[in-house]
């Protein structure tokens, strides 16, 4: 799933790396000119837990926007 992502993220023309903050990683960080994407990939949100840690790691970002939990 991952690659596939990467994949799509590239030929679309976005540089993408890895985002490491303090409390954990960001999948995929993405930036094409003046537009960033933080792109968290995961097969199944089953659990609170794995909610919190993708999300938590999505608001720990400065610039995140206006992160939403579903």
């Amino acid at each position: 799933m991952e690659n596939v992502i990467f994949h799509h993220l590239v030929t679309q023309g976005f540089k993408v790396t890895i985002g490491i903050l303090r409390s954990g990683e960001i999948d995929f960080v993405a930036t094409r000119g003046e537009q960033t994407l933080y792109v968290q990939a995961v097969y199944l949100l089953a659990s609170e837990d794995t909610i919190t840690r993708i999300f938590g790691n999505l608001r720990g970002i400065r610039d995140n926007g206006d992160v939403k939990h579903p």
